[in-house]
Parts: C-alpha cells; sequence; structure tokens
C-alpha cells in the first residue's frame, strides 16, 4: 500500500515569501514546525521546495535561495525531522508561477491572452522556452533531496509512480522516486 492510500491527515502551509523584509524566513525552525505538525496529528506534510518567488528553501548552485535563510537547508532540515516523527514528508515546487527566473530572463516569459505576462504579485514563466525547462531540471536535480522522500509523485492530486526527473516538452514535470507536486502547470488565461 502506498503513503497516499492509507494517509488522511494532510498539511500544505502556503509558503510564498517574499525576500523584502530580511525577518521573513530568517527565523523559521524546523523542529517547531514538526512539533506543530506532530501536534495535529498529521500524517503527511507537503514542505516548500521552491515557492512562486522563485526562492529555494535549500541551497542551490542552479537556483535562487531564498536570501533570509543565510544558507540554512530548511527543506531538508523539515524533510528529515518529519521523517524521523514517522510523518510522510511531501516536496513543494513551483513551475509556471516563478517570479525570480521570469523577472531576470525575459526570453523564458509567458503571456496570457490580453498580453500580461503576470497576474497580481506573480511573473509567468513559459513551461515552452527549453531554456526554462533545462533551468527547471537543473534545480530540481541540484538540490531537492528527493531521496529521503517516500516512491510516488502527485500531479494536481493525482498521486503515481515516475522513475523520471524532468520537466520534459509538454511542461509536464516529474521528480525521481519522491513524493511532490510540481505546482503551476498550466497556461495562465486559458479557458
Amino acid at each position: 500500500m502506498q503513503w497516499y492510500e492509507n494517509c488522511y491527515g494532510r498539511l500544505l502551509i502556503d509558503n510564498h515569501i517574499a525576500e523584502s523584509d530580511p525577518l521573513l524566513m530568517s527565523r523559521f525552525d524546523p523542529a517547531q514546525y514538526v512539533d506543530m505538525v506532530k501536534t495535529a496529528e498529521v500524517e503527511t506534510a507537503m514542505v516548500y521546495a521552491c515557492c512562486h518567488n522563485g526562492n529555494c528553501y535549500y541551497p542551490t548552485k542552479v537556483g535562487h535561495m531564498h536570501a533570509n535563510l543565510g544558507g540554512r537547508d530548511i527543506f531538508g532540515e523539515t524533510v528529515a525531522l518529519l521523517r524521523k516523527e514517522g510523518i510522510v514528508p511531501t516536496a513543494y515546487y513551483t513551475t509556471i508561477f516563478h517570479n525570480h527566473s521570469a523577472k531576470t530572463n525575459p526570453s523564458w516569459r509567458m503571456e496570457d491572452p490580453h498580453g500580461e505576462q503576470h497576474g497580481g504579485r506573480y511573473w509567468y514563466s513559459c513551461p515552452n522556452s527549453r531554456d526554462f525547462r533545462e533551468f527547471t531540471n537543473a534545480v530540481l536535480a541540484d538540490g531537492v533531496p528527493v531521496s529521503q522522500l517516500p516512491h510516488s509523485v502527485s500531479f494536481g492530486g493525482r498521486a503515481r509512480d515516475t522513475s523520471e526527473n524532468r520537466l520534459d516538452e509538454s511542461g509536464v514535470g516529474r521528480l525521481p522516486e519522491s513524493s511532490g507536486t510540481l505546482d503551476g502547470i498550466f497556461y495562465p488565461g486559458a479557458d
């Protein structure tokens, strides 16, 4: 039986935290977080690897690490502590909403049918851009410690097994031997 067939107490705390205030995320305590998850009797918790701002929550040579973490691997620390407590960790990585890549690489941007390159505070990066796909694959390979996670992956709430680690030409992502969600695999403004 797979974890997703018997874990009913699930948790996702949105963590799209900007770097605008140096205090934001600087005092995040993985041990306190896991204690709260355990108190809530959660069976599986989704941990952010990369948010809509394009900030990675682990050291990366390819992507952009959240500046306020001071080099700390809060993703890896949190995953390890969850496992120690018997709580199934899953990973969250965003794709289309990816402020850092869209702002620093204008050729990777996607426009909606109205010519907008962002929806509110989040910019769109285009999965049809070969360079953006290669960047995303490199970031995933660079630091998400997927070997610590269960052996399945979730896309839009549908869990399935997979053995590939890539964002393919259709814009569909895969994490190897893991459980995670590649969020934002859509085309803004499309009906």
